[in-house]
């Protein structure tokens, strides 16, 4: 069983809780030194909790680790921050010439330490506990800088100065030969026209914020909020920050050409439009004062139509490329590579049930039941995507769980969680760069990857003879109908199907990659 632990990128190992009978039966952390820092006899570092209750220890335990590898940190001549860093550095950044060490980064730029910090944050979709990690590695001035970038002051102006502000901003920007700034970046080779507001009507960006603090994204993820708001940024580069009421039809097909030339995809170029259109919905029925034009009686708002929310972009864009299955021929050569213990548990999870990668990642020892003779995960009340995902999982006889008593936590793994609580990210990013990439037959062959694992127990279901029912196939792998779209009888009975099923089902397919020795 794999006992290390990835600590800013660096394997090393799990510590110890000991207690230690000559030491007054305090309790210890204990670690077990790289094998670069092994100096003659001295193999391990200790340090004392100075306490023989348990419970006390274990609350004290993660702070007293941390400081052991720091100490290893400084023995290795690690930087944490730049560790920390590379945690969570984009891959587009990557592509580009020099940007993609964060250490040559911050040597490249002026204000290099806030600039990285800032694209962590972007990069994690706001995540403030990452965020708040990397204050510890910034003095003063520069926290005083990132805080006010990631959480920028309100302005204090009234709106009438406000737009008059907005506007000369706008013509400073037509006179300009370069670029438009670097908070606004404009996506057109073109810069758009400033639109002439006669009206005093508040911009797409000046609404923004408040339609960000709508009871609707109450019921919404961090995450697809944060996307939400960086999509509407960029429509207002795109156009032009416009007020809300020039926005007309034709700047839908203005955004949806636009991706399309760029080689974005049809299901984005609609999520674009949908986030702009979710913003003027909320413009028309909102009594936000901002909203509302009170230079006349009765009051009514800047707008009372939203032009673009029955705009049809589906002409505009690439079609979705879904993913391959894994031939047998590469489910053979993937459970070859050798793997630490946690990694084989986890694909044969993937490639026995059909769940979804954060399913899996996400599962704890107390999720795994069995009743009548038949294992299952049960995941009714798990953080799943749809209300099919709420269901029990069979688990075929071959796949193999370690007892829970041999494991040091409650979960079966430990991926980093988004702002979300989700794992999904961290571990494709982990498993397809060191598994499913790996075995790919050559560069035309790019849709296999982690999520590939559902398509294969999918056609591995498919031809099954007789094959089983659609809906006891939803149900094994948590499909909700095409479209959300769900008939009569779906949304009458809405519980899972009987668990005998999904077992014999799972049980009917063949897995010998599994038993083959690695």
């Amino acid at each position: 069983m794999d006992t290390t632990l990835v600590h800013h990128n660096i394997k090393y190992n799990k510590t110890k809780l000991i207690q230690i009978s000559s030491k007054g039966d305090k309790f210890y952390v204990v670690g077990t030194r790289p094998v670069e820092l092994y100096k003659g006899k001295t193999k391990q570092d200790r340090l004392s909790t100075g306490t023989s209750d348990e419970r006390e220890a274990h609350r004290m335990w993660d702070r007293l680790e941390a400081q052991i590898y720091s100490k290893w940190d400084k023995l290795l001549n690690r930087d944490p921050f730049i560790e920390l860093l590379k945690q969570h550095w984009p891959y587009d950044l990557v592509e580009i010439e020099g940007n993609g060490d964060p250490a040559r980064f911050i040597s490249k730029y002026d204000g290099g330490k806030v600039l990285a910090c800032e694209t962590v944050w972007f990069e994690t979709n706001g995540n403030m506990t990452v965020v708040n990690e990397l204050f510890k590695y910034l003095d003063y001035y520069e926290a005083l800088e990132l805080r006010d970038r990631i959480t920028p002051r309100e302005d204090p102006y009234p709106l009438a100065i406000k737009q008059q502000k907005m506007n000369e901003l706008r013509e400073f920007i037509t006179e300009l030969d370069g670029e438009a700034p670097a908070s606004q970046p404009n996506r057109n080779k073109e810069k758009p026209v400033p639109a002439l507001n006669k009206t005093g009507c508040p911009t797409i960006l000046e609404v923004l914020p408040l339609y960000l603090q709508d009871i609707k994204w109450v019921k919404v993820t961090q995450k697809e909020k944060q996307s939400q708001k960086s999509r509407i940024v960029n429509i207002a580069a795109l156009l032009g920050d416009l007020p809300i009421d020039q926005v007309r039809a034709p700047h839908a097909t203005t955004i949806a050409r636009t991706l399309a030339d760029e080689g974005y995809a049809h299901g984005t170029i609609r999520t674009w439009n949908q986030a702009l259109s979710g913003l003027l919905t909320w413009a028309v029925t909102t009594d936000t004062p901002l909203a509302q034009n009170r230079s006349i009686n009765p009051v009514e708002n800047w707008i009372i139509i939203n032009h673009i929310k029955n705009v049809s972009v589906a002409a505009y864009g690439k079609e979705k490329r879904s993913f391959d299955p894994f031939t047998e021929e590469q489910l053979y050569k993937l459970f070859a590579l050798p793997m630490p213990d946690k990694d084989r548990l986890l694909l044969s999870i993937l490639a026995t049930t059909g769940m979804r990668l954060d399913e899996a990642a996400l599962l704890t020892w107390s999720q795994v039941k069995e009743t009548n003779g038949m294992r299952y995960f049960d995941l009714t009340e798990a953080k799943v995507k749809n209300s099919n995902s709420r269901r029990e999982v069979a688990l075929p006889d071959i796949l193999k769980l370690p007892k829970p008593d041999t494991y040091p936590t409650t979960k079966l793994f430990d991926f980093r969680l988004d702002a979300d609580g989700k794992s999904s990210k961290h571990a494709s990013q982990y498993l397809n760069a060191n598994y499913a990439h790996k075995v790919r037959y050559d560069e035309a062959d790019d849709r296999k990857v982690i999520h590939s694992f559902r398509h294969s127990m999918i056609m591995f279901m498919v031809n099954l003879d007789p094959t089983p029912s659609s809906e006891i196939m939803d149900w094994i792998v948590g499909h909700d109908e095409d479209g959300g779209k769900k008939s009569e009888r779906r949304k009458t009975y809405k519980h899972d199907v009987a668990l005998k099923l999904k077992y014999d089902v799972v049980n009917r397919i063949h897995h010998p990659w599994l038993t083959q020795k690695a």
